[in-house]
């Protein structure tokens, strides 16, 4: 049960919608071989997790470029749990061919 500060009124409307836990859920996205993992926590938020980031045993790539290819990652992964938590099927096959064309131009961009 959650109480209210001192002052706080109620919404004479109730809680609304987006604002309902709805529970927790995990969303796998797979591109190729890899996946972005999707964790929402039903309040309208989560996390997000994926096999994208370049590490030291990754030898394709050099050194000077795994921190800005990792920060582009990382944009594409909040990206995606953005519209995970807004409601839209990011595992729908148009999005996901849409998540491989921006990791196609990222690996483009950075090597």
């Amino acid at each position: 049960m959650c109480l209210n500060p001192p002052g706080l009124k109620e919404n004479p409307r109730g809680t609304p919608k987006w604002a309902k836990h709805k529970g927790v859920k995990k969303i796998e996205i797979r591109v190729g071989s890899d996946t972005i993992t999707l964790q929402l926590d039903g309040r309208g938020g989560g996390t997000s997790s994926s096999t994208l980031h370049i590490t030291e045993a990754d030898e394709d790539f050099g050194e000077e470029y795994q921190p800005s290819y990792n920060s582009a990652i990382d944009g594409l992964e909040s990206l995606a749990l953005a519209h995970a938590c807004a409601g839209i099927n990011v595992e729908d096959h148009r999005y996901v061919t849409g998540i491989a064309a921006a990791l196609e131009a990222i690996s483009n961009h950075h090597t």
